[in-house]
């Protein structure tokens, strides 16, 4: 990523667009968005001063090729700082031993990308950018990754972290997509009091952590993801979304997603109007739902769970068409009120592998012995509920 070819520099300082010239490290450019500034090749030593810092510039500028380090133990500084400035891309950058390698405050149009981040105290901090990318870095063994706060229109994506995880709080239209991160003990990918975003195709492992956390946020979207432990059960929960006191969750969808060796594969907490579909769970507890109101399950996949879904003080819950494979207790409904385990006849319910029931009959109360409706004649039932119309076969 980084040329051998470097050459010493002292660190930069930037202010205002007049800032933009050759004693500062530029190379080359005019700074405009054909030819823009061009700052490369330096080697910088930020262990008494932050390594660059570009401050109040709408001029158009990238940084690359370069190899900035800190010495010092413990560091106070940071690699580049890049504060109210429009028009920047940071890339094909090494940055090593600060207590931040990468802060980005206010600003808009700006990229960090394919850098190389590593043995800092914070790899990126964010605060408050618009329309900014964080795409196809490699983050790894920094104290914490990416921390993002009231970032809007933001793209973190396809970046290698490991690790390291991703923490996003009280931000608006950010996209959080095809990053593979690995890693024990840590929650890999959070959003907490944030709205209308998407959380998809990431590839999640470690063990004693969280995969996907989501607290007190709106208009969700958790797609394609990929959450496995490395070692089968001492996951803490693949997806974790609930709502702290005096906050709330609401609107989530979590779809397509494969979840694998967690203790719970998907567990919401407060959480309401909200969609579980097309997920494929392999976990000790497949699902558990708590506290949480007009919540459809539907299209899911429990395999071989000890406990496949369990209900927790739950109203208008409304599952139907999964799958239930398993050798244990496949649902439970504890103190649920108004919650239907099908969708009426002739929908019908879910599949239940250990359903001993038969199909000679169909209609709604299975009384038309014509022949069968790939519908159980008897209910399923469990604790504290059942399912009226069981499937036969896998859905």
């Amino acid at each position: 990523m980084v040329s051998s070819a470097h050459q010493p520099h002292t660190p930069i300082l930037i202010e205002g667009n007049g800032g933009f010239t050759a004693n500062n490290g530029v190379t080359g450019g005019n700074g405009t968005s054909s030819d823009p500034y061009i700052i490369q090749g330096w080697d910088i030593d930020g262990s008494n001063r932050n390594g660059i810092e570009i401050r109040n510039t709408d001029a158009y500028f990238v940084i690359s090729n370069l190899y900035i380090h800190s010495q010092a133990n413990p560091t106070t500084y940071t690699g580049v700082i890049l504060y109210n400035v429009t028009n920047g891309d940071l890339q094909e950058t090494r940055i090593v031993g600060f207590f931040v390698g990468v802060t980005v405050q206010s600003g808009s149009s700006l990229q960090v990308e394919r850098t190389s981040i590593e043995w800092n105290n914070q790899a990126i901090l964010l605060r408050g950018p618009t329309n900014a990318e964080i795409i196809n870095n490699d983050i790894s063994n920094n104290g914490a990754g990416v921390n993002a706060g009231y970032i809007i229109d933001t793209d973190i994506s396809n970046n290698t972290l490991r690790n390291d995880g991703i923490l996003v709080y009280r931000s608006l239209n950010f996209v959080i997509t095809g990053n593979t991160i690995q890693g024990n003990s840590q929650d890999a990918i959070s959003a907490d009091q944030s709205n209308s975003f998407l959380v998809a195709g990431n590839r999640l492992s470690g063990d004693n952590g969280r995969g996907i956390v989501i607290t007190n946020s709106f208009l969700a979207t958790v797609t394609d993801n990929n959450i496995m432990a490395a070692t089968w059960g001492k996951g803490l929960a693949g997806i974790d979304v609930s709502s702290y006191p005096l906050g709330s969750t609401q609107n989530v969808e979590i779809s397509n997603n494969y979840i694998y060796g967690d203790s719970v594969g998907i567990s919401l907490s407060r959480v309401f109007e909200s969609t579980v579909s097309n997920n494929t769970l392999l976990d000790r507890n497949g699902a558990l739902v708590a506290g949480s109101a007009n919540i459809t399950l539907l299209t899911n996949t429990f395999e071989y769970d000890p406990q496949g879904l369990i209900l927790n003080s739950t109203q208008n819950m409304l599952i139907y068409h999964n799958n239930f494979f398993g050798y244990s207790q496949l649902a439970l409904d504890l103190q649920g009120s108004n919650n239907f385990w099908d969708n009426g006849y002739p929908d019908g319910g879910n599949f239940w592998s250990d359903f001993k029931g038969v199909d000679n009959c169909s209609g709604p109360s299975q009384d038309m012995c014509t022949g069968p409706d790939g519908i159980g004649d008897t209910p399923y039932t469990f604790s504290n509920n059942q399912d009226s119309y069981p499937l036969m076969h896998p859905y």
